[in-house]
């Protein structure tokens, strides 16, 4: 009978394992999981909305992936430099 406290998780994977595979996803593809968010934002914009002007919903999309960008590049930096 399966543990329920153990549900999903085998003997050589635990939460470490995991953790560690999203630090590995996240050093390996820390580009495009930086500015992936910020070329579709702009992709999105010039083809559908070319012709609109800027309103704050469009200002404040861009504003958050602005932030998202230097977050994920600087966890990136952390996790090849500080640990």
């Amino acid at each position: 009978m399966a543990d329920i406290e153990n549900l999903g998780v085998t003997e050589d994977q635990d939460e470490g394992s995991s953790l560690a595979h999203w630090q590995q996803f996240v050093r390996r593809w820390q580009g495009p999981i930086a500015f992936g968010p910020f070329m579709v934002l702009i992709f999105v914009t010039m083809k559908y909305f070319a012709d609109a002007k800027a309103n704050w919903l469009f200002m404040s999309f861009l504003f958050v992936t602005v932030l998202w960008a230097p977050a994920v590049i600087g966890y990136a930096l952390y996790l090849k430099y500080l640990e």
